[in-house]
């Protein structure tokens, strides 16, 4: 199978994860559910890395890695928000965000994202960190860092419209 490589496994994993952390968290295995988010980090930072060293970038790839990070920061978020580590704006202000960021690559026909956005991803991966191991330095970078999340879908966004113009 063509899809099948080194690049797509690194990604299924990280849907592995994403089933096993409500799992995890829900049995108050903290650090673990800790070490699932930071893996999850790694290998949405480690498949594209490869994916580009290895030729082995495609359509399909970047599909499914953008949908693979989507479907973990919704699936993490919410875990987060029924287990009370996160409030329900912030859930909503990430989603917010995706979804502008969505527009765009439904305009445009195809996911691109750019460094900007994978490095607002590690943010959020780090956020949603803070919210296990301290609610302190949580709550005071969840608003700037939901609010870059936002801000940089917006901005990204409206230039791909104005060229599509």
């Amino acid at each position: 199978m063509k899809f099948l490589n080194i690049p797509n496994i690194i990604t299924l994993l990280r849907v592995i994860l994403t089933v096993l952390f409500p799992i995890i968290l829900a049995n108050q295995k903290e650090v673990l559910a800790i070490s699932i988010l930071i893996l999850a980090g790694i290998t949405d930072i480690l498949d594209g890395y490869i994916a580009r060293k290895t030729k082995k970038v495609s359509k399909y790839g970047r599909i499914f890695d953008s949908f693979t990070d989507l479907f973990f920061i919704l699936v993490t978020s919410i875990t987060l928000l029924i287990l009370n580590y996160v409030n329900l704006i912030i859930v909503i202000l990430f989603i917010i965000g995706y979804l502008i960021r969505g527009l765009g690559y439904l305009k445009q026909n195809k996911i691109t994202p750019s460094k900007w956005s994978k490095a607002v991803l590690i943010l959020i991966y780090i956020l949603l960190v803070f919210s296990i191991i301290s609610q302190d330095l949580f709550n005071l970078l969840k608003y700037p860092i939901v609010a870059y999340h936002i801000i940089l879908s917006i901005i990204e966004t409206s230039k791909i419209y104005h060229r599509k113009l």
